[in-house]
C-alpha cells in the first residue's frame, strides 16, 4: 500500500521476491511507487536486465 495526502494505492501481490536463474530481489511498496532500493550491485544488475515493469507484473497478483 502507497499512500499519501490525495490518494491511497493498494496493489495485492502474489509474492514479495522476484526470481532469476538462481538470483533473486525482493520489492517493497516503494518498488511500486517506482523506486526500487537495492542493497547489492547483483540486485541492479537484475532489475536492469529484467526491467523493472517485468517484476512488478511477475509479482503482482492477477485479478481473475
Amino acid at each position: 500500500m502507497v499512500l499519501s495526502k490525495n490518494f491511497m494505492f493498494i496493489v495485492l501481490r502474489k509474492k514479495d521476491t522476484f526470481h532469476l536463474d538462481g538470483k533473486s530481489v525482493g520489492v517493497n511498496s516503494l518498488g511500486y511507487a517506482g523506486t526500487h532500493a537495492v542493497k547489492r550491485e547483483e540486485d541492479l544488475e537484475l532489475i536492469k536486465k529484467v526491467g523493472p515493469t517485468k517484476i512488478l507484473e511477475d509479482l503482482a497478483a492477477s485479478e481473475t
